[in-house]
């Protein structure tokens, strides 16, 4: 095998890794809004303390929480598939978008357990 296959086939091993872990990335957010949205249902339908208002408002918050985790982690995953096929990824520049992503979902929970009076 001559030296020229040889690094495309490494280019190639490394594009693969790449989008690999872009997906397992998405998958990630997409198990975290999930996961947020079935407490929310969850805390919408089971909590009933006499207070049913604040429980269905509590799981709204986590439901909207949860999808916005999804369709933020689509665009990140989209985004950062076209960033690999074309190579303008850069290493550390997608920082905000996560950190964002964090205090809202950590808002989201203050809410609910001050809408639940835990």
């Amino acid at each position: 095998m001559s030296e020229g296959r040889r690094s495309e086939g490494r280019r190639n091993d490394s594009l693969v890794r790449d989008h690999l872990a872009n997906e397992r990335t998405f998958l990630a957010w997409l198990r975290t809004g999930a996961a947020g949205m079935s407490v929310g249902v969850g805390i919408a339908r089971f909590v009933d303390d006499g207070d049913s208002e604040h429980a269905v408002l509590a799981g709204f918050i986590l439901v909207v929480a949860g999808a916005a985790g999804v369709a933020y982690g689509t665009l990140r995953y989209r985004r950062v598939a076209r960033q690999i096929e074309t190579g303008d990824l850069g290493i550390g520049d997608h920082t905000l978008g996560p950190t964002v992503a964090a205090v809202v979902v950590g808002v989201a929970i203050l809410a609910a357990f001050a809408l639940l009076g835990l």
